[in-house]
């Protein structure tokens, strides 16, 4: 089985380390490389001899044209960060959206109520659908407020709700952020000002690198509950892995793995 992580630039990746521990507890034998490819290459003959692949910044959306088909929510939020080949067909599903599920309900984090939005991004965007999916309140706060406009115009569109573009200055439930503010290096950056950011009751930063974002610590000091990035990025990886070839992991797997990418990450940075 080969598979790999397409995207542009990939840095210091962590999916092999995940994608190969993760062929180790299912006990197959699988490959995993990192395939960068600059837009002028992105093209359906860079996949062949793949049996399925990752996608991540900046394809999770150009890469839909490359498919043959869209399964479960990524024909809903139009995002895919997974793909499977099933024969000739390439399939395209999105398991980051299962992933920040899980690592909400890790947490013991329900996602409803008010919830604000930080970033209006590719991250972003499949938080605000799961977000209007779970039939929630939403509110988009972005720096770039076009594209913060264009999102919210999209989720009212599609699911019939409406969404708020300014903070209300009202206690939230929940804060999600689908930004980069607070990732190494530029770990002193937050998503958001601190007085919005204390009046939210639980906090889920999809930042992973460092574990304890700015956003994290502060939310700690203000007393919220808080949900990390690392559980998303390894169960959406899992999940991927379940729809190549029906693996199976259990939540204790989830959670070792976790913390072994956690100590790798650290290592490395």
């Amino acid at each position: 089985m080969n598979y790999a992580l397409i995207g542009y630039p990939l840095g210091h990746s962590m999916s092999p380390f995940i994608h190969k521990n993760l062929f180790s507890l299912a006990k197959a034998e699988g490959n995993y490389n990192l395939l960068e490819i600059p837009s002028e290459r992105l093209r359906r003959e860079e996949f062949s001899g793949f049996d399925g692949f990752n996608v991540t910044i900046p394809y999770k959306i150009d890469v839909i044209s490359l498919l043959d088909s869209l399964e479960g929510i990524a024909k809903q939020i139009n995002s895919v960060n997974t793909v499977t080949r099933v024969g000739e067909k390439l399939v395209g599903y999105n398991t980051d959206y299962d992933g920040m599920l899980y690592s909400l309900k890790s947490a013991n984090i329900e996602l409803k109520g008010k919830i604000v939005l930080c970033g209006a991004g590719g991250v972003a965007r499949m938080m605000a659908h799961a977000v209007a999916i779970s039939g929630s309140e939403l509110t988009i706060i972005a720096r770039n407020e076009a594209k913060a406009k264009s999102l919210a115009d999209e989720i009212e569109r599609t699911y019939n709700v409406s969404v708020s573009l300014a903070d209300s200055g009202e206690n939230y439930d929940l804060l999600l952020n689908g930004t980069p503010a607070g990732m190494y290096p530029n770990v002193d950056t937050l998503p958001t000002n601190e007085s919005l950011i204390s009046r939210c009751e639980s906090i889920f930063d999809a930042v992973y690198n460092p574990k304890d974002t700015k956003l994290i610590s502060l939310a700690k000091s203000n007393g919220s509950k808080i949900a990390y990035g690392m559980p998303m990025l390894v169960y959406q990886a899992a999940a991927a892995q379940k729809i190549w070839y029906n693996a199976q992991f259990s939540d204790e797997d989830i959670a070792n793995l976790c913390e072994q990418t956690q100590i790798e990450l650290e290592r490395k940075f």
